[in-house]
């Protein structure tokens, strides 16, 4: 297999085909998507957004780091990237170089730093207060460069989607409350914020630890408001289009939402 790559590669070459050339077109990226110092040696930009992801806490898996950098770079409309829950920044630093090596937008990230309902504790090491993991993320941000480029909202997701023009998002990542409450509340704030054919993915995509996370899922493609383009984990990635019936799914999701709220209450 190795002899039968580099063959093909040889005759790429003897053609005159630059591969690299060719994608950095495509996708109006630099050469830095191909290498990037990383101590003494050089790796490709994707293996170096894991790496630096990796350097701080976060429970995203390098599997899924790799898959938020190339859906940041590749799409292929322009707009926006938000991310819904931050934390210490591990997706946002993928989601960021992704955005960085396209030169497509800039990454908006949302979070009041202060866990989601019910498990705050599990956010905080000994001693850490909201003001330190505030913090720590900006620092993240320097580090790794990406702080011209960062727009961030330290408030709920609700109240930051006021801020969000309409129709400008190209990229959606939902990985805040992941309450049945949470999920289809923010899909419905940020809804009219997300381009058609924009990507919207969801985090958490499991019926046994978050069944609100794929009823809310469940809707929008029972509804054909979004197509089912990949599960890697437990990462759901979808496209929204324009072809489903959003008035009748809208309404669902809001009965949805409304209930789970009488839910909480009671």
């Amino acid at each position: 297999m190795r002899f039968l790559r580099r063959a093909f590669a040889y005759l790429l070459n003897y053609l005159g085909f630059d591969l690299k050339r060719a994608v950095r077109k495509r996708y109006h990226i630099g050469e830095d998507f191909f290498s990037q110092d990383l101590g003494s040696h050089r790796v490709p930009l994707y293996r170096y957004a894991v790496e630096a992801a990796f350097s701080v806490d976060g429970m995203t898996s390098a599997r899924v780091c790799e898959e938020l950098f190339l859906r940041a770079l590749t799409q292929p409309i322009d707009g926006n990237v938000v991310e819904i829950g931050v934390w210490k920044g591990r997706s946002a630093i993928c989601l960021a170089l992704g955005v960085l090596s396209s030169q497509n937008g800039r990454l908006i990230c949302i979070d009041h730093f202060e866990g989601n309902r019910g498990k705050e504790r599990s956010y905080f090491k000994s001693g850490e207060t909201v003001s330190d993991i505030k913090s720590s993320f900006l620092s993240t941000a320097r580090q790794f460069g990406f702080d011209k480029q960062l727009v961030l909202i330290d408030e709920s997701s609700i109240g930051a989607s006021e801020k969000i023009q309409d129709d400008s998002v190209r990229l959606l990542f939902i990985d805040g409350d992941h309450s049945l409450f949470g999920v289809t509340g923010d899909v419905l704030a940020y809804w009219d914020k997300l381009k058609v054919g924009g990507s919207i993915l969801f985090d958490d995509f499991n019926v046994n630890s978050f069944p609100g996370v794929v009823e809310a899922v469940s809707v929008l493609l029972s509804h054909g408001c979004i197509t089912k383009s990949v599960l890697i984990e437990r990462l759901f990635v979808a496209t929204k289009t324009a072809d489903g019936d959003s008035e009748k799914c809208l309404w669902a999701l809001r009965e949805l939402h409304e209930n789970a709220r009488d839910l909480d209450a009671v």
